[in-house]
């Protein structure tokens, strides 16, 4: 994918989304200022969707390093793995296509990833329904100072009832 070293890949698996990763693929471009265009990778792994899902990854993309991957319909975490199995990145991140991610997620993230060599940072999210109802999901920020997790705070984070372990909120 050129000379640059890719130092986030950004995956999502789709699968029948044609009503929302329009938006999903338009937040993230906004995300990724000039400044890591170059250093930042977005795949998309079709799940076999039947609808137009495809069609409207293909008009989103410009501007950006990306791939749609295509695969049979195998489930998200199949697709996840063929996303992992094909990035450049040194880190990776999972978007789910329904998502939207804040203007300044990748500028935060790369931030934090140049700042140090982590092998895990989580985030928090806000869960922002078709109503406009937010409910912050996790206590953390992506800008809190204590971003960095030991596995004693990682232990502890799962035994929360309001932390599941999802892979959205996360980079690995």
């Amino acid at each position: 994918i050129g000379d640059s070293v890719i130092e986030l890949s950004l995956i999502i698996p789709t699968y029948n989304s044609e009503s929302t990763i329009g938006r999903c693929i338009n937040s993230i471009k906004k995300s990724i200022n000039y400044r890591y265009r170059k250093t930042v990778e977005l795949i998309i792994v079709d799940d076999g969707s039947t609808d137009k899902s495809v069609d409207i990854c293909r008009k989103s993309l410009d501007g950006l390093k990306n791939r749609i991957l295509m695969s049979k319909h195998k489930g998200t975490s199949h697709a996840k793995n063929i996303g992992i199995k094909h990035s450049h990145g040194t880190h990776i991140c999972f978007i789910d296509s329904d998502d939207s991610v804040d203007e300044k997620y990748v500028e935060t993230i790369m931030g934090v990833i140049t700042e140090d060599d982590y092998d895990f940072i989580t985030f928090g999210a806000n869960v922002i329904n078709e109503s406009g109802y937010n409910r912050q999901w996790v206590k953390q920020h992506t800008e809190a100072p204590d971003l960095i997790i030991n596995k004693y705070k990682l232990k502890m984070m799962f035994k929360i009832k309001s932390n599941r372990p999802f892979t959205w909120n996360h980079v690995f």
